[in-house]
């Protein structure tokens, strides 16, 4: 069996994510930090911008962020392995 996540998280540099619907490459959220010791701002159309205070809680925002501005209960999101240990 092979399982589809709905989307997946794509780092563009190291201080840009997007999270990205699968089927059509559309970005749902995106992720920026002015450099390494900056905060990440998350954003997503018809949601409040949020800020995180590292990658992880970035990438947990950023999920959060797509399942309110898709709507919904529930979604899958891919997120490449070590991202989540990655200043």
């Amino acid at each position: 069996m092979d399982v589809k996540p709905h989307h997946r998280i794509t780092v563009i540099n190291p201080d840009h994510m997007s999270l990205l619907d699968t089927d059509t490459g559309a970005t749902i959220v995106t992720a920026t930090r002015g450099g390494s010791n900056q905060p990440w701002i998350i954003t997503a159309d018809g949601v409040p911008d949020v800020t995180a205070p590292d990658r992880a809680g970035a990438i947990q925002a950023m999920t959060e962020q797509a399942l309110a501005a898709l709507g919904g209960s529930s979604y899958t999101t891919q997120v490449p392995p070590g991202l989540f240990d990655q200043p």
